[in-house]
C-alpha cells in the first residue's frame, strides 16, 4: 500500500468524496458514522484519523478537532454544542431584492461614486480592518461609508467568503458584540463566514466547521440580519445534513456557494453544482442563491433557484488595472487594457459593472431549465 502524505493534498483528487469507494475499514467503529457518514475515498487510508498533521508527541498540542487528541475533540465538542445541526430556529427574516450582480469592492481605489451600483459587496476582512480592537465593535457604518466612498442610501452586502484568520476572528468577537457591529451596518444581506471544510483533516474538524456555520447564521438572524446560509460541504452525508437543516428552518431564504476554491476545479465544481440543484428540488421551495465563482454554471443554477446574486471582485480588479471588460454575443467576457487617468476610474468600473451585468442577462436568457436527473440524497447509512 503506498504511503500517504497527509500535508498539503488538499487539491489531490485522491482525497475527494468518491460514492463509487467503498466505505474505508476504520470508519465502521466510529462513534460519528451516522452524523458523518464516513470516508470513501481513492486514498489508502484505514480513517481521518490518518489525516492528523501532528506527531505523537505533539498531539496534545494539536489545534484540530482530532480523534487522536481526545481532550482537544471534546473541547471543540462541547464549544458548539456538540456536532449536530441543532441550532435554535431564528425569526424569519426576508431576503431583500438583490441586483443579479454585486460587485465587490476593496476599497476606494475604483472610484466607485455609487452608480450604477446601487449594492455593493463588501468583504469581512475589510470591515474587521476598522474595529478597534481594544474597545471590540465601535465602527459605525457612517465610518464605513467614509471608508469606501459610499452613500448613506447604498445597499451593502457583506460577503463573509475568504481566508481563515478574518473568518476566526468573526468567530473570537461572537461574545464581543461582532454580529450587532454587521446589524448596525444595516446591509442588504451578509453571507454566513465559510469556515472551512478540507479533504486533509480529519472529519471531526468538518463536522466543527459545519456546526460554527449554522451557530452564526442563528446569530445573525436573530439579531435581524439577513443572512445567507453558507453551504458548505465535501460529501453526500454533508449536503444530506444541509437539505435536513433547511427542511427544519423554512425561515432560511438564502443560501450561499463559491466556486473559487475547493469548488474551482472543473470536475469537483460540476459535483457540487450537481448538489446544488439537488438541495433546490428537495427544497421546493423559493430560495436565493448568492454565488461567487462558478460562472459556467450561471445557466443551471439561474434554472435551479427562484433568485441568483452573484457577487464578483472582477469590475473592481478590471478597474483598478485599467482593463476595460467586453462581453461577447455568447455572454464570454474578455478585457483589454485602456489609458486613462486616475480621475476616469470611476466611470471605468461603472462600464465594467454595467458590462458583467449584460453577461448575467445573456446567461439567464440561455438558462435551461433541463435538471439532472432525480438522484435521491443518500442516507446515512449509505454515505
Amino acid at each position: 500500500m503506498t504511503e500517504v502524505n497527509s500535508r498539503n493534498r488538499r487539491n489531490d483528487p485522491s482525497l475527494w468524496y468518491d460514492r463509487a469507494e467503498p466505505l474505508k475499514m476504520g470508519c465502521g467503529r466510529c462513534p460519528d458514522l451516522n452524523i458523518c457518514g464516513g470516508l470513501r475515498i481513492r486514498a489508502p487510508v484505514f480513517d481521518c484519523s490518518h489525516f492528523c498533521r501532528c506527531s505523537p508527541d505533539q498531539r496534545s498540542e494539536c489545534e484540530l478537532a482530532c480523534p487522536l487528541n481526545a481532550r482537544n475533540l471534546v473541547a471543540r465538542s462541547r464549544e458548539v454544542g456538540g456536532w449536530e445541526l441543532d441550532v435554535v430556529a431564528a425569526r424569519a427574516v426576508p431576503i431583500p431584492d438583490l441586483p443579479a450582480l454585486v460587485p465587490l469592492i476593496k476599497d476606494r481605489a475604483c472610484g466607485y461614486n455609487g452608480q450604477p451600483a446601487t449594492v455593493v459587496g463588501l468583504r469581512l476582512d475589510r470591515l474587521l480592518a476598522l474595529l478597534d480592537r481594544r474597545s471590540g465593535v465601535s465602527v459605525m457604518r457612517t465610518e464605513v461609508e467614509r471608508r469606501f466612498g459610499l452613500s448613506s442610501d447604498t445597499g451593502i452586502l457583506v460577503s463573509c467568503i475568504g481566508y481563515d484568520d478574518p473568518l476566526e476572528r468573526f468567530w473570537g468577537l461572537r461574545n464581543a458584540g461582532v454580529v450587532a457591529f454587521l446589524a448596525g451596518l444595516r446591509p442588504r444581506l451578509v453571507t454566513v463566514p465559510n469556515f472551512s471544510l478540507f479533504t486533509d483533516v480529519p472529519r471531526h474538524e468538518d463536522l466543527y466547521n459545519m456546526k460554527r456555520i449554522a451557530i452564526a447564521w442563528s446569530e445573525l438572524a436573530g439579531a435581524g440580519v439577513p443572512a445567507a446560509l453558507h453551504v458548505n460541504a465535501r460529501t453526500d452525508r454533508d449536503w444530506q445534513r444541509w437539505a435536513e437543516f433547511l427542511q427544519k428552518h423554512a425561515e432560511i431564504g438564502a443560501v450561499a456557494f463559491e466556486f473559487g476554491t475547493g469548488a474551482k476545479n472543473s470536475r469537483r465544481g460540476r459535483w457540487h453544482c450537481d448538489q446544488l440543484v439537488r438541495l433546490s428540488k428537495v427544497l421546493d421551495r423559493p430560495l436565493t442563491l448568492i454565488l461567487r465563482g462558478g460562472s459556467q454554471f450561471l445557466e443551471e443554477l439561474n434554472a435551479a433557484f427562484s433568485r441568483l446574486c452573484f457577487v464578483s471582485m472582477k469590475p473592481y480588479v478590471c478597474t483598478v488595472q485599467r482593463q476595460k471588460i467586453t462581453c461577447g454575443l455568447d455572454g464570454t467576457l474578455t478585457s483589454a487594457p485602456c489609458r486613462l487617468r486616475r480621475s476616469q476610474l470611476g466611470k471605468l468600473f461603472s462600464y465594467n459593472v454595467r458590462t458583467m451585468a449584460k453577461m448575467l442577462r445573456l446567461r439567464r436568457g440561455k438558462s435551461r431549465r433541463c435538471q439532472p436527473e432525480p438522484v435521491q440524497i443518500p442516507s446515512a447509512s449509505a454515505s
